[in-house]
């Protein structure tokens, strides 16, 4: 078995903070579709998605004051968060992180 110590490692990624309730998809493209619903004002479609989506894993709830680590960009205002502890990023809007 090998134990790798990341303790005092130099360039270790910090930590950002979650800054208000919100969800995240594995899929950059199943978050802007979600978006699309809310923007359409379609709640209907908009619940019908992330009802479907979150019981899966595809999709799951960000929550205000999470810890999280930043590992990738879109360039168009989306942002994949890994929260601490998780092993895959989530993709959400970089408004909601601090």
């Amino acid at each position: 078995m090998v134990f790798v110590s990341t303790a005092g490692a130099s360039g270790a990624a910090e930590f950002k903070t979650v800054s208000t309730e919100g969800f995240g998809c594995l899929a950059l493209n199943d978050f802007n579709r979600a978006v699309d619903f809310a923007n359409q004002n379609d709640i209907a479609a908009f619940k019908k998605f992330i009802g479907q989506k979150v019981p899966s894993g595809e999709c799951r709830s960000l929550h205000k004051g999470q810890a999280v680590f930043e590992e990738q960009t879109s360039g168009d205002g989306r942002i994949c968060v890994r929260p601490k502890g998780d092993i895959d990023c989530v993709w959400t809007d970089r408004a909601i992180i601090e």
